[in-house]
């Protein structure tokens, strides 16, 4: 339960190396060819953001456009990283203004209690929620991380000193909130949900079928992010609390693995040396469960439509990447 006072880990810096939030901004930087910057750089909004899901093989409308951008799937912030590495290695500063204009829109979309919604402006519904989903807020907060303090690809002239304090500012305003809506089950902190109110923290559904629910997926984005940060007595506490969690085998089924390939009859199979965690997991129980596009409930996964069965993943080797690293920077 409760960390000891004077803990050793309290306002250390844990090594970036193997932290798996650093993993995937490391490997934004060469997401797709230099060749491609042009491209990617067409379809940035007029607000800074990107759309979602583009596979940029053929030039946008030379970035006019003003629907909403997004952090859902890792848009707009691979994008701001990917042409941050562009603009150190070439220095063309029209790809410097893309990466300041898309730190703005994760300023600018960031609510007073430190949210970040999944798109902005907002559009309603529950992509206005603090959208932990697909590791949003937390990599994006991680970006934002990376830019304050000058880490590469952000380690040039592409912000000055007073943007680097906003998004000090933003980061420290996001760990906050991130702090007070991990949720507790009969007073113990565990884990988050894929979405949280933007302003009252608490869990929410979003699709039919993504019940309020403790995340084993999304919060391994979230710890990871935490532990980018110095480890404060409270932030030491959160990761603590939350990598117990994952290292609970009351969370994670042990010898077994999720191969998607089996979806249409049963993807959760038995395999020695494996781990497996859910996606979605009661709030108060920790129970796995799986639910349809009637918003119904299931704990046999054979139950549910074979639609919903096989047109989303259920589970994963989720906690594996925050054990290891917890057991590297001697959290375990």
């Amino acid at each position: 339960g409760l960390v000891p006072r004077g803990s050793h880990m309290t306002g250390r810096m844990l090594t970036l190396d193997g932290n798996p939030a650093a993993n995937w901004l490391n490997n934004a930087r060469t997401k797709w060819s230099a060749s491609r910057a042009d491209v990617v750089l067409s379809y940035q909004q007029n607000n800074g953001g990107w759309p979602k899901n583009l596979d940029y093989n053929s030039v946008g409308n030379g970035g006019g456009g003003n629907e909403s951008g997004t952090i859902a799937n890792g848009a707009t912030i691979t994008e701001m990283v990917f042409l941050a590495e562009v603009y150190k290695s070439g220095g063309n500063t029209k790809y410097r203004d893309a990466v300041r204009k898309a730190a703005n829109f994760l300023v600018n979309s960031q609510y007073s209690t430190g949210a970040l919604p999944q798109f902005y402006p907002l559009k309603g519904g529950y992509s206005d929620h603090a959208t932990f989903n697909d590791n949003g807020m937390a990599y994006a907060l991680t970006v934002l991380d990376f830019a304050a303090n000058k880490r590469a690809p952000f380690d040039t002239d592409v912000f000055s000193d007073n943007d680097r304090t906003r998004f000090k500012t933003a980061v420290t305003k996001g760990t906050d909130y991130i702090l007070k809506a991990q949720w507790k089950q009969n007073g113990v902190l565990t884990v988050w949900c894929a979405q949280h109110g933007a302003l009252d923290y608490q869990p929410k559904k979003a699709r039919a079928y993504e019940l309020e629910s403790l995340s084993g997926s999304e919060s391994v984005g979230v710890l990871a992010f935490l532990m980018t940060q110095p480890q404060t007595a409270e932030i030491e506490q959160a990761v603590r609390a939350g990598v117990a969690w994952f290292n609970s085998p009351r969370t994670y089924l042990e010898g077994y693995t999720y191969d998607s390939s089996l979806a249409a009859t049963n993807p959760i199979v038995p395999r020695a040396g494996s781990k497996m965690w859910y996606r979605f997991y009661d709030l108060n129980t920790n129970r796995g469960f799986f639910s349809d596009r009637d918003g119904s409930k299931f704990y046999d996964i054979t139950q549910m439509s074979l639609e919903r069965r096989t047109g989303y993943s259920w589970g994963g080797n989720y906690g594996t990447s925050i054990i290891n690293f917890a057991q590297k920077v001697g959290y375990l």
